[in-house]
């Protein structure tokens, strides 16, 4: 049983997996799992893993037979996992050395179920945009539902929490709905306000249409929280300005 897996999906990731995978073999806390888990590629990602996977016998490289999205990926991962914690990291970013110990080490002395991190904002080509700090110490319901500030690729939990709940790839924003289930379920969040992990903001990825941004988070108010036009409306407003200034000078 190792300490941390790390569940990280690919998908036509070639470009960018061996910054990836070299920010996980590089953390001071060694004792960790890899879960590769490619989803139906089509480029160069599988064979890129598997040279890697003979040179580390911690990296376990899964391939699916047919395309199940992120969401599924990820669920897969956590099923498979047999760490004591789970961390998510997506193909295209990249961790700091000292990650996993730090939110180990957080966990352990707080006794929250899950962290997140600060973290960088780069751009495709993995030059720094800004930084982007985090304004709270805990994680709460209420202010998750004003802005989504938890970057996925930072995130450690519970493996025993992690096991309990399911990633739902019907909403555009899967990962969103999973802390805020997480939250409703009586989990305890807290924040490492340090810049531990680097979020790649391609002009390809889904972050980067902000009209289906909008569109998936007007969902989760209404389809999965459940909240009328009015309350949907009010917290939709709160995410629109803080999203703005998330994303000004960009």
């Amino acid at each position: 049983m190792s300490m941390v897996s790390v569940i990280l999906p690919v998908y036509n990731s070639e470009r960018y997996l061996n910054r990836s995978i070299t920010s996980v073999l590089q953390q001071t806390m060694g004792d960790f799992e890899l879960l590769a888990i490619d989803d139906c590629s089509t480029d160069g990602s599988v064979q890129l893993l598997q040279r890697w996977a003979q040179k580390d016998n911690r990296i376990q490289v899964i391939c699916n037979e047919a395309n199940m999205g992120v969401a599924a990926v990820r669920n897969k991962g956590i099923a498979l996992a047999r760490g004591k914690y789970i961390a998510f990291l997506d193909s295209d970013d990249t961790w700091h050395n000292a990650k996993l110990e730090q939110q180990i080490n957080q966990l352990e002395q707080t006794g929250c179920d899950f962290s997140c991190t600060a973290y960088v904002m780069v751009n495709d080509e993995g030059q720094r945009i800004k930084n982007r700090f985090i304004d709270y110490q805990q994680i709460l319901l209420e202010d998750l539902l004003k802005e989504n500030y938890i970057c996925c690729s930072s995130v450690l939990l519970r493996s025993q929490l992690a096991k309990q709940h399911t990633m739902d790839g019907s909403y555009a924003h899967e990962d969103y709905v999973y802390w805020l289930e997480l939250l409703q379920a009586g989990a305890r969040g807290c924040v490492l306000n340090q810049c531990l992990t680097s979020y790649r903001l391609a002009q390809t990825s889904r972050s980067a249409n902000k009209l289906q941004a909008a569109q998936g988070r007007w969902q989760v108010y209404r389809r999965y929280l459940d909240y009328g036009v009015c309350k949907s409306g009010w917290y939709f407003v709160q995410y629109a300005v803080n999203g703005w200034k998330k994303y000004k000078k960009v």
